[in-house]
């Protein structure tokens, strides 16, 4: 049995490594839009994207209110470091959304 570049069989279309069916979104597409409506495909995408939109719109705060508060007190001089949070918090919420990515 040959497996293709992304280690799924070309014959049967299953993933050697988890025994799933690679693609299974396209596939409940194809069953009609019916039986999608009633799997867990479009409700866990919506799940996700509300999820996203939310962390997104926390952090974008966050990010407003850091700055806002480094450039009020950089001439004090503890406004550098509260403008050095901005990148560290994205970071944080890099690794929080590819952690979010992998659970999928």
């Amino acid at each position: 049995m040959t497996r293709g570049v992304t280690g799924e069989d070309p014959a049967t279309g299953e993933d050697g490594t988890t025994g799933t069916v690679a693609g299974g979104v396209w596939q409940a597409m194809g069953r009609g839009p019916v039986r999608l409506l009633f799997s867990s495909w479009p409700w866990r995408a919506t799940g996700y994207l509300l999820a996203g939109g939310v962390l997104g719109t926390g952090w974008l705060l966050l990010a407003l209110a850091l700055l806002v508060a480094g450039l009020l007190l950089l001439p004090v001089g503890i406004g550098a470091l509260i403008l050095l949070c901005v990148p560290v918090t994205a970071a944080g919420l890099a690794r929080l959304e590819r952690s979010r990515l992998l659970s999928l």
